[in-house]
């Protein structure tokens, strides 16, 4: 009796397995990035700014409308500051220059969600964020324009974490063109859960206390093959 029942279990499992299907794809996104801390917070006028990512992604499709996929992707995120810091000379008098600078992260991004619908589809789930590099670039002038200077780029990767964690989610379109070709369109939102690294302001100074976020809005589009 209990070979019966473990011949039928094997059964399903089998047929279950060869239900699912599997598919691959590649996938390029770009949107809004944002770093946050307490510099960033108290800009008025905050220019935005822009990241991508790109890379490819495989899933396994149980259902017609459930779907779980992990993706590999290579990801900037920036973060740009513009304003003005006044200080005092060697004479004690008031001084100021205008400043623009960007931060700037490479990742290796490892989403793995779950995908619900069929044409117009939801998704959910988290992301591994693993820290490449982490650099900034400034540009400052006096309000005189005596003096002038262009900091070339420098490495902060020691101000970030090496790995961090996201939460993701969006939704959009997906269609099949073909029997096994098909694409998707979408917009897709990541959050981070822990603090992505101590503060750095502007200038590239590391404030005393304050920890920097992460989150982005993408809009993306992808092609697959499916099995």
């Amino acid at each position: 009796m209990k070979q019966l029942f473990l011949s039928l279990l094997i059964l399903l499992a089998i047929s279950s397995l060869q239900a699912q299907k599997l598919y691959v794809g590649g996938k390029f996104a770009g949107g809004i990035t944002r770093l946050p801390n307490k510099d960033v917070k108290k800009q008025a006028d905050m220019p935005l700014s822009f990241g991508y990512s790109m890379g490819g992604y495989c899933g396994i499709t149980f259902t017609e409308r459930l779907k779980f996929q992990g993706e590999l992707l290579f990801s900037a995120i920036n973060q740009k500051y513009e304003g003005t810091s006044f200080f005092k000379d060697t004479s004690n008098l008031l001084n100021a220059f205008d400043y623009k600078s960007v931060t700037k992260l490479k990742n290796i991004d490892i989403p793995v969600v779950a995908i619900l619908g069929k044409w117009i589809y939801v998704e959910g789930g988290v992301c591994f964020n693993i820290l490449l590099t982490a650099d900034i670039n400034e540009v400052a002038s006096n309000w005189n324009m005596a003096d002038v200077y262009n900091k070339k780029k420098e490495d902060i990767s020691s101000h970030f974490q090496r790995i961090n964690l996201s939460l993701v989610g969006g939704g959009g379109i997906s269609m099949m063109i073909l029997d096994h070709f098909g694409f998707n369109a979408g917009l897709r939102g990541f959050m981070g859960v822990n603090d992505f690294g101590s503060s750095v302001n502007t200038l590239n100074e590391s404030l005393k206390s304050g920890r920097t976020g992460y989150w982005s809005l993408m809009i993306n589009a992808g092609a697959r093959y499916k099995f």
